[in-house]
């Protein structure tokens, strides 16, 4: 394998990340939310800086009005990720990198690639590999989930990839 290149400062995560400092260690708790597609069960922008918290938000890029959410987003300062969630079962390397170029193309001010709830890539050895290249050619975060061996954190970890691990999903509906 080719020896780790950091992430050039032009970077997403250098462009887009939202502004945060941490009093102390125990304040490096984040949260991201998954966007839902439908406007009328979603939370506002209100809603969002009315918590006080930092937050970031996936978007899934493929529903209708990704675009203008994210930018409605990041204009009130939360940090974007790109949520996996379009990416079908048994997917390829191939089908990573034609879905990749869709999601920039929809949220081009994203900073993080977020794994899907439903887990996407995470598993699969090649599709991490590659979401890790496409991840540090873009100078983007990686979030998976702390589920099985997640090869995909493994990797990550392995070539000095901004990551983390979300390691509980509440679901509105059954908590």
């Amino acid at each position: 394998p080719e020896p780790f290149q950091p992430a050039a400062a032009e970077g997403a995560l250098a462009n887009f990340a939202a502004d945060f400092s941490a009093a102390s260690p125990s304040d490096l708790l984040g949260l991201v939310l998954f966007d839902v597609t439908d406007p009328a069960e979603r939370m506002s922008i209100a809603e969002l800086l009315a918590t006080g918290l930092p937050v970031s938000v996936a978007v899934d890029p493929l529903t209708a009005n990704a675009s203008e959410r994210a930018a409605e987003l990041r204009a009130a300062g939360f940090e974007v990720g790109l949520l996996t969630s379009s990416l079908p079962h048994g997917a390829r390397p191939a089908d990573l990198a034609v879905n990749f170029n869709a999601w920039t193309e929809a949220v081009p001010e994203a900073a993080l690639i977020v794994e899907a709830p439903e887990v996407t890539f995470q598993n699969s050895r090649g599709l991490s590999q590659h979401i890790i290249g496409l991840a540090q050619d873009g100078g983007y975060g990686l979030i998976t989930h702390d589920i099985g061996l997640n090869t995909a954190d493994q990797l990550a970890e392995g070539a000095g990839l901004l990551r983390a691990e979300s390691y509980r999903l509440i679901d509105g509906g059954k908590e």
